[in-house]
């Protein structure tokens, strides 16, 4: 495990050394036309196998360890890369309240019922309201990104008492490369 300091009390970050999995390695080949440039094509190098053995009980110690210390807000941007599965959520539920899932695409969401908030993109809510997500995974609030439209979101109105759905717009603006805006979004949302 190597740790990285707190910085202002805010962040620690630790990191797991899995000698089962290769380094992932992304390559993305790109075309320009017309002074834009275009991806071709993607090639991903990666393992996606579940996290086991002594890494996965180290992880769930560091998750338990960090979950009894009653965060604030977690984090979780599940790619489905083996690391998010039952074992790894599970620690988490006495602060469920507080937890803010990226969800896989594709994928059983079960292991995260009952958390603080889902938030998928549109794609990923196949039609589903957040309303729907909500009550179906019984969860405090959902949230559908729904791109250049916005989010709907489902959730706690402290000036109601209770839960209700609203669409939030987005502000336009000039296209740009969307790579990492859910690690952004949920980023945010955490703050």
């Amino acid at each position: 495990t190597v740790r990285i300091p707190d910085m202002c009390g805010v962040v620690r970050f630790n990191f797991l050394n899995d000698l089962s999995r290769r380094t992932t390695i992304k390559t993305r080949i790109w075309a320009e036309s017309g002074g834009k440039r275009y991806q071709v094509a993607r090639i991903d190098r990666e393992d996606t196998h579940e996290v086991g053995g002594s890494v996965l009980l180290e992880l769930m110690d560091a998750i338990q360890k960090s979950a009894s210390t009653k965060p604030d807000i977690v984090l979780i941007a599940d790619y489905a890369k083996g690391v998010c599965h039952q074992d790894i959520v599970c620690p988490l539920l006495p602060i469920r309240e507080r937890v803010i899932v990226d969800p896989p695409r594709g994928q059983s969401w079960e292991k995260y019922r009952g958390m603080g908030c889902l938030v998928p993109n549109r794609v990923e809510a196949a039609g589903f309201s957040p309303r729907e997500i909500a009550t179906d995974l019984d969860l405090e609030a959902a949230i559908v990104k729904l791109d250049r439209d916005g989010c709907e979101v489902f959730g706690p109105d402290p000036t109601i008492g209770k839960r209700r759905e609203s669409v939030l717009a987005a502000i336009p603006a000039a296209k740009v490369d969307v790579t990492g805006c859910g690690d952004a979004f949920i980023a945010t949302l955490g703050m």
